[in-house]
């Protein structure tokens, strides 16, 4: 995940952890504003190693991210320069997908992909997925097109076949609707009612 850091506090945060090999968290905003005061986060976030720095002027950087372990907010104990807190780390078994599921995950993933691929020009073959369930539950995730409440929900679930179900339901009807908004483009460009 890329992240703009122009804020101070989070230039600031952002170098401690690089100077001192510390982690830092990404956590959904319940309430609050994103940019100014602290905000409150959900409870669910996800532990993140940085992967990449790229330093421009008036010491702005964007960095990209990679997530670790999903962890639990247990307690705020700072709010300011930025929020700290004491967390739990989330166990997420992976279990491995059966072969039948694989087959429905991959249909789905593809002729998902393809419809927003296609949409805007573009053509894919296909795509491979992992068969453990949490790397694929984060991978999908990763490639909806959602709302980020309803990522977060996704981020919440207890493991990653929980997380894999929903997220099929989640591509069944992205599936439709984009379908939906496909014909009607071609209704539109060829003129066709």
């Amino acid at each position: 995940m890329p992240i703009h850091i122009f804020e101070e506090r989070y230039k600031r945060m952002i170098q401690e952890c690089l100077d001192s090999t510390s982690d830092f968290g990404v956590a959904l905003i319940e309430t609050g504003s994103e940019v100014g005061e602290p905000a409150v986060p959900c409870s669910t976030g996800t532990l993140v190693d940085i992967v990449e720095v790229n330093k421009v002027n008036g010491g702005r950087m964007f960095i990209s991210v990679k997530g670790r372990q999903c962890f639990q907010i247990k307690e705020i104990v700072q709010y300011r320069p930025y929020i700290k807190a004491k967390v739990e780390l989330l166990r997420d078994e992976s279990e491995v997908v059966s072969p039948e599921e694989m087959e429905i995950l991959g249909q789905a993933v593809t002729a998902y992909l393809r419809l927003i691929v296609g949409i805007q020009g573009g053509w894919i073959r296909g795509i491979e997925l992992t068969s453990q369930s949490v790397g694929l539950s984060y991978m999908i995730g990763g490639l909806l097109q959602i709302e980020l409440l309803d990522k977060q929900s996704l981020l919440e679930q207890p493991s990653g076949l929980k997380r894999l179900e929903a997220e099929l339901d989640i591509l069944e009807k992205e599936i439709r609707s984009l379908k939906e908004r496909a014909d009607a483009r071609m209704r539109q460009k060829f003129g066709r009612n």
